[in-house]
């Protein structure tokens, strides 16, 4: 007879999973990761990872999406902060780039579209509208209007700053590069008169 799993059970081994998954995309990537890595990271057997997600990839998406969701909830809090405008920007670009658990650091954007295309189709519409809406969410923290930003400019500032917090080794180089990207974005959105 199965076993009968409540819905308590059941969150606390998707919380397993999240949180085997992210250690594991912080040690290997995101391309190296294999079932078998999941199973062992979370004590399961591979029976059971597959009544929770039908494939690796929909588990690492799955993940990658819950990671989102908690760092746009640790954002919120920095706004309320009775700190200057350029301050929570640099605080804000900080926390989603340069801390170290960020999985920024461990993600390359290219990896990030090998893994949707082996999702099935309704992935790539799920992920334009997750983007967007996560885009917006943003641009409402920020309190910027779009229409008095030069989207393309601040796009090619973010995938600069992506690019290189994405490209690993914890050196002081990159740790400069990337705090001079944060501070030429926040003066961007400071100096645009948003």
């Amino acid at each position: 007879m199965p076993k009968i799993v409540s819905e308590r059970e059941k969150d606390l081994i998707y919380e397993d999973i999240y949180e085997g998954t992210i250690n594991l995309i912080m040690k290997k990537g995101l391309k190296e990761i294999t079932v078998d890595d999941i199973i062992k990271a979370t004590k399961m057997a591979k029976g059971s990872f597959y009544k929770y997600y039908p494939s690796k990839e929909e588990c690492l998406y799955d993940v990658i999406l819950k990671y989102e969701r908690k760092l746009l909830e640790r954002m919120k809090p920095i706004f309320s902060e009775q700190l200057p405008k350029r301050e929570k920007y640099k605080k804000v670009l900080q926390e989603v780039y340069l801390a170290d658990d960020s999985l920024i650091l461990y993600v390359k954007p290219e990896d990030i579209w090998v893994l949707i295309r082996k999702l099935p189709a309704e992935y790539i519409k799920k992920n334009q509208a997750k983007a967007n809406f996560n885009f917006e969410y943003i641009l409402k923290l920020f309190g910027l209007n779009r229409k008095k930003i030069n989207m393309e400019v601040l796009d090619h500032l973010i995938s600069s700053l992506h690019y290189i917090a994405s490209r690993g080794g914890n050196t002081p180089e990159r740790k400069v590069a990337l705090e001079l990207l944060v501070n030429s974005i926040v003066e961007y959105l400071i100096n645009d008169k948003n």
